[in-house]
């Protein structure tokens, strides 16, 4: 506020009246003058305005049907409007309210009384601007956070994978030397014995480590063989369990950043998997296109549905974690669903 003079348009046909305000006003603020909605939209149209002074009773458009107008119009309709009148009636007091107004001064005017409401009302629209850029800053925060996050993850990931690899290699050499003691030497039957029950137990705990970190471990897969590839290696093998059938349409997807290809697997996996845990569905549908903007992503199935609002709201069918992940990309996620009419899911990635 104190860095620039805020600039105030005068909507008045009465030239005096206009001329009157204006010279008051001018001390303080850049003033515009408008005697009718031409010349308004004019000032509108050629500067940026912070407020606008209107008069009520004008000869063609009315204050009432063009502040309306200004408040259809999306450039226009946050600049707040102070009706400045000689209509003292309560009625249109309250349809100058009921219509946008944000204030309502009537003439003859007090001039320490009006250069009070406008300070008001700039100091409220400067507030309310400086609060949106705040919000904005702190959502674009949050996605850098949530990527870094995920980029935290993914490195994890790779670390829990090598980890694992010694790991499970270590079991899995322990359990080859078994076999050959087995195959090469004379041993009787409670050796036999001993020697199988390790290997079983040896056994037993590399499955039980590899199923714990199974959905830890970076798809190593997308590296190898890209978005597409990989999803449809993995429909396949669902598909030829024979419990649900996934149709399925994919654009040439080109080259993708490793983030976002990493996510949308993840995001899509975990809408399969969803359906087949709780939608008792026969079929699945998923289409994947590309075009100049991103990605249009939509997934629907034919399944018995559920209730999106209670569901994001308790946090269920890891839907609330699929709406983190599209947002951490700069995306947008559209969920629908009633009961006993399935699904649809609609994503787009910019």
């Amino acid at each position: 506020m104190e860095n620039y003079t805020p600039k105030i348009l005068i909507i008045d046909d009465n030239k005096l009246n206009l001329l009157l305000v204006r010279n008051y006003l001018r001390k303080k603020y850049s003033v515009k003058i408008a005697i009718n909605e031409k010349e308004a939209f004019s000032e509108l149209e050629n500067n940026r305005i912070n407020l606008i002074l209107l008069d009520i009773m004008m000869p063609r458009i009315d204050g009432f049907e063009l502040c309306q107008i200004l408040k259809k119009e999306k450039k226009y309709r946050n600049i707040p409007i102070i009706f400045l009148t000689a209509k003292t009636d309560i009625e249109s007091i309250e349809k100058a309210f009921q219509i946008g107004g944000v204030d309502y001064i009537t003439k003859p005017f007090n001039k320490e009384e009006l250069f009070a409401r406008i300070k008001t009302h700039l100091e409220l629209e400067f507030s309310k601007k400086q609060l949106k850029i705040e919000l904005i800053r702190r959502r674009q925060l949050q996605k850098q956070i949530i990527r870094a996050i995920y980029k935290t993850e993914e490195k994890e990931r790779n670390r829990f994978s090598e980890e694992i690899h010694d790991g499970l290699g270590v079991l899995l050499s322990s359990i080859k030397l078994y076999l050959n003691t087995l195959s090469s030497q004379d041993l009787d039957k409670d050796e036999k014995s001993e020697i199988i029950k390790n290997m079983d137990e040896i056994a037993t705990e590399a499955i039980i480590t590899s199923k714990e970190i199974a959905n830890k471990i970076h798809p190593t897969i997308l590296t190898r063989f890209g978005l597409s590839k990989t999803l449809i290696k993995y429909i396949e093998k669902i598909n030829n369990l024979g419990e649900i059938n996934i149709n399925y349409k994919f654009d040439d997807l080109g080259s993708i950043n490793e983030d976002v290809e990493i996510i949308i697997f993840r995001v899509i996996s975990e809408l399969i998997n969803n359906t087949l845990k709780h939608a008792n569905a026969k079929n699945i549908i998923l289409n994947i296109s590309r075009n100049k903007s991103g990605f249009l992503i939509e997934f629907s199935d034919d399944g018995i549905g559920f209730n999106v609002h209670k569901s994001i709201k308790k946090g269920g069918l890891g839907l609330k974690n699929i709406v983190t992940k599209i947002k951490s990309i700069n995306g947008k996620i559209k969920i629908e669903s009633e009961i006993n009419k399935g699904s649809f899911i609609k994503i787009e990635i910019v």
